[in-house]
């Protein structure tokens, strides 16, 4: 098992990260390759890090990064989103993903990294707090679809 940045990635590498998002519950859209290939061109490379964890020269988990600025809190990075492909799960690979995670912060100078889980997962509640993270307050996330205006 192998954990690297993924900076560039190939169709069949994007392909693998599309299966891997679609494996969230609960989701009111499903992820295509464009998705995906729009975020990782946007992303900012200085304060932004995708990682993937290879095994068997496949992508089977992945962790994207990124730094926030909220008012009051200053700088942090947010661990937006974890994943494990189902049938690796429960054998210590998102340990060591959310590890390097933290060492990535670290390298970077960043002293907090912070993450949202739904409410509904307490398998993932019960992980996160094994790993030493707590529960500091509990949201509920809006969100609106705007028209784009054209200036």
């Amino acid at each position: 098992m192998e954990i690297r940045e993924l900076n560039h990635p190939s169709e069949n590498e994007i392909q693998s990260i599309v299966e891997l998002i679609n494996q969230f519950d609960n989701l009111k859209k499903t992820f295509t390759q464009e998705d995906i290939r729009f975020s990782v061109s946007a992303m900012d490379k200085k304060t932004s890090k995708l990682l993937v964890v290879i095994e068997n020269e496949k992508i089977i988990g992945y962790a994207f990064l990124a730094e926030v600025l909220f008012m009051g809190f200053g700088k942090y990075i947010e661990l937006q989103q974890i994943m494990i492909d189902k049938t690796f799960r429960n054998h210590g690979i998102g340990k060591k993903l959310l590890k390097r995670c933290e060492e990535w912060c670290r390298e970077k100078g960043y002293s907090k990294i912070m993450l949202a889980s739904r409410v509904h997962l307490s398998s993932s509640h019960a992980f996160y707090q094994k790993m030493g993270y707590q529960i500091v307050r509990q949201s509920y996330f809006f969100q609106k679809e705007l028209n784009i205006l054209n200036n």
